[in-house]
């Protein structure tokens, strides 16, 4: 039996296929910028968090005490400082002993402003808004900025990146769609079943991988509904452009050979 299906002219797209794979656009190491006892964890692992929203608290204590102290010394620097600059004015203090009161002032400043940002590093913030991967240290231990260990990772998902690799005769037609009109990029399964996204051409590198004779491209996928994650194989089809006439047949009709 011979099915026949006639030929018909539609618009078709011209689709480069290509196997990629997600990347976070920003992908962030949280680490302690002073030392101590690590106080309150404030999030739970694998939740998302947002810019600006606290995540760790270490012990404050000793650095509330050590702002204390700076900024006592600090004040009585100061206070002599402003005493002998009269004094120094009527020549009753040497112009040395003069600068010498003013210098352990500024010293005793920058030592009162250190200790400021001391204890603001004991609250520790999210940089980005992503989803947090496991706690590394939990609440009790000791923690510093020598750990080799980030306390957490945080990988920001929305939007996100899907990285691929195209043929390097394939580069000069890729860049002419982009320079024209921008390319498209559609992401399904790694089978290339489903639709995970689409987004839009954003990076082409600017050298040819000599090894492999390949392109490494990036396409920007809003990922909205949270379907990709970083790490994952995908399927990727970038769209160069669209025939609208194209002559059209089912693929079963198609018989390829070496000729």
């Amino acid at each position: 039996m011979v099915d026949t299906a006639f030929a018909t002219r539609q618009a078709m797209p011209v689709l480069l296929q290509s196997v990629g794979q997600v990347q976070p656009e920003h992908s962030v190491q949280i680490r302690p910028q002073v030392s101590g006892v690590l106080k309150r964890v404030l999030f739970t692992e694998g939740q998302t968090v947002h810019a600006g929203q606290p995540l760790f608290q270490i012990d404050p204590a000793p650095y509330s005490a050590a702002l204390a102290s700076a900024k006592s010394a600090w004040e009585s620097a100061k206070a002599n400082a402003d005493r002998m600059a009269p004094l120094a004015a009527k020549d009753y203090v040497t112009p040395q002993e003069y600068q010498d009161a003013q210098s352990a002032a500024d010293q005793a400043e920058a030592a009162y402003k250190q200790a400021q940002i001391n204890l603001a590093y004991t609250d520790i913030r999210a940089p980005i808004t992503g989803r947090t991967g496991s706690l590394a240290v939990k609440s009790g231990n000791v923690v510093g900025p020598s750990d080799t260990t980030p306390l957490v990772v945080i990988n920001q998902m929305k939007p996100i990146l899907v990285q691929y690799t195209i043929p390097q005769q394939q580069l000069s037609g890729v860049r002419h769609y982009q320079a024209a009109h921008g390319v498209s990029v559609f992401i399904t399964r790694e089978d290339g079943s489903g639709d995970l996204g689409t987004g839009k051409l954003v990076f082409i590198d600017n050298s040819v991988n000599p090894d492999t004779g390949t392109v490494m491209l990036k396409a920007e996928i809003p990922n909205r509904d949270v379907q990709l994650w970083p790490g994952q194989f995908v399927g990727v089809n970038t769209q160069l452009t669209l025939q609208a006439n194209a002559v059209v047949v089912p693929s079963t009709a198609i018989q390829p050979g070496q000729e």
